[in-house]
């Protein structure tokens, strides 16, 4: 599972920097559109409890974005979401899992600065692009609502689409992979001490070299709030 995840954020990063090497500045109107939304969606974890399997109990998401259009090619996104996390060994048929037997369910507020870079130019003006895929990567920090470990750092890395509705509305569609820096988001020990653990005591419970993902795939509403140009009419 996580060399999966390693080899699909390394994709996404070498699309970042293969965009942010080709859209220059130059290659595009350059202007400043502010914008700002709320955000729908369903979020879900990858770790010991669920080592593989993509958007696996997908649980509720939502949210909002402010976003900073400094070109067409180019932005940088502020937002905020609130999402639940679940999962249970008996959902999986490893053997360990089913005697471990573990279930967990979480709560996360998630703070994240992503850059976002267009393949296509996209001005809310009107142009030759009504639409856009785009890639993004940035910081982010959750604060989980239960665990040992309350503040986790974790880095966002995103691919979605944005389409272009009118001069004062565009729409987003995103999935969003988050690396996190802690291993205990799914609530399980490292390891169970004392009779009552059963079958598994003092077995190890969790691997602690590796760390949690979390996962987003939704929908963004956003509104232009205003827009500045930042050009010399006589050399565009």
């Amino acid at each position: 599972m996580q060399n999966h995840m390693r080899k699909t954020t390394a994709a996404l990063l070498g699309l970042c920097l293969a965009l942010g090497a080709f859209a220059s500045p130059a290659l595009g109107q350059r202007f400043r559109a502010y914008e700002l939304g709320p955000y729908l969606g369903g979020a879900y974890y990858m770790g010991e409890v669920n080592p593989g399997k993509q958007f696996y109990s997908m649980d509720p998401a939502f949210g909002a974005a402010f976003r900073v259009n400094f070109n067409s090619w180019r932005a940088l996104r502020l937002e905020i979401t609130q999402m639940s996390i679940s999962g249970s060994d008996l959902d999986f048929d490893n053997e360990y899992q089913q005697t471990r037997a573990h279930q967990f369910e979480n709560e996360l507020l998630d703070f994240a600065a992503l850059y976002e870079f267009n393949f296509f130019p996209l001005n809310p003006k009107g142009g030759d692009f009504w639409g856009s895929p785009y890639v993004a990567l940035g910081f982010g920090l959750s604060v989980a609502y239960d665990g040992p470990q309350k503040l986790n750092p974790n880095l966002p890395v995103a691919l979605g689409m944005k389409l272009r509705l009118s001069p004062r509305w565009s729409f987003d569609l995103e999935w969003n992979l988050k690396k996190t820096f802690s291993d205990h988001l799914d609530l399980l020990e490292e390891q169970d001490f004392g009779p009552e653990a059963g079958a598994i005591w003092g077995k190890q419970k969790s691997y602690a070299p590796t760390t949690d993902w979390v996962s987003t795939l939704g929908a963004r509403l956003n509104l232009t709030l205003y827009q500045r140009k930042s050009t010399c009419p006589a050399y565009f």
